[in-house]
Formats: structure tokens, C-alpha cells, sequence
């Protein structure tokens, strides 16, 4: 047996440990991979859930100024159900996964200067581990009927 079996054992042991690191580092790419897209479709979701907000109050404002004028400073929790809540939210906070248990949708009524219209911000929210993700859409509403 002399010193061929010695290099075979380090052989061995080098061999095992490329093994390791090769599919250690496979896993953390397809990890990563994943959490990529998973994080890909929120923000794609929360971006249509926002965009339904801005629809949600276009069709207020459609059905009359007035109505739609009184939202003005208050803040709106939109769940997905599409139907507009009888009362406003003290805060964002109370928007917190109001859709699907992940998304949280607010919608912000406020004026801009000098008063000539109405601005409006739809804000999904979702949380992501201890990451809170925001997706955000801005538009302008004018009495125009």
C-alpha cells in the first residue's frame, strides 16, 4: 500500500468537496431565481390592483361630480370585491392585505393648486419577508360634465 492510497483519500476529498460547492451554488441560483420571479408577479400583480383603483374611482367620478368631490382628503380602502367602501380609513395602516391576504390597496383624494383639480393616488402595499414593497399610480380628475 505505500503512498498511492494517500492521494487517492485527498483526491476523494477534493472531488467531494467541488461536488459541494457545485451544488451549493446551484441551489442559491435557483433560489434567487425564484424569489425573483415570485417578487416579478407581486409587483405585476399590485401594479393591475392599483390601475383597478384609478378605474374603481373614474367610474365615481362618472357618476357625478358631487359625490366624488366629497372623498376629497380622505383616504380609501379598495378591497377586491371592486365595490366602493361606505366609509374612509383613518389611515393607510387599516388598508394592511385587504386583497388576498398579501396586497393592501388604499386610494388618496386631494387637491392640487390652485384647486382646478382633483389628484388622485391608488397605493398597493405587500409585504415581502421584513420588506414592505409599494407599487404607486397618480392621476388628475377635472369636472368636465
Amino acid at each position: 500500500m505505500g503512498n498511492g492510497s494517500g492521494q487517492t483519500l485527498i483526491e476523494s476529498i477534493v472531488a467531494t468537496l467541488l461536488v459541494v460547492l457545485l451544488v451549493t451554488g446551484l441551489i442559491s441560483g435557483t433560489t434567487a431565481s425564484l424569489r425573483a420571479g415570485q417578487s416579478g408577479r407581486d409587483r405585476s400583480q399590485a401594479n393591475k390592483y392599483a390601475q383597478e383603483g384609478i378605474e374603481m374611482t373614474r367610474n365615481l367620478r362618472n357618476a357625478g361630480w358631487y359625490p366624488f368631490f366629497a372623498q376629497r382628503d380622505n383616504i380609501w380602502c379598495l378591497a377586491k370585491d371592486n365595490v366602493w367602501p361606505g366609509s374612509p380609513a383613518s389611515g393607510v395602516a387599516d388598508c394592511d392585505r385587504n386583497i388576498d391576504n398579501l396586497f393592501g390597496r388604499s386610494v388618496s383624494f386631494s387637491w392640487d393648486n390652485p384647486r382646478t383639480r382633483m389628484v388622485v393616488v391608488s397605493t398597493v402595499r405587500w409585504f415581502d419577508g421584513s420588506t414592505t414593497h409599494a407599487s404607486t399610480l397618480t392621476t388628475y380628475f377635472t369636472q368636465w360634465r
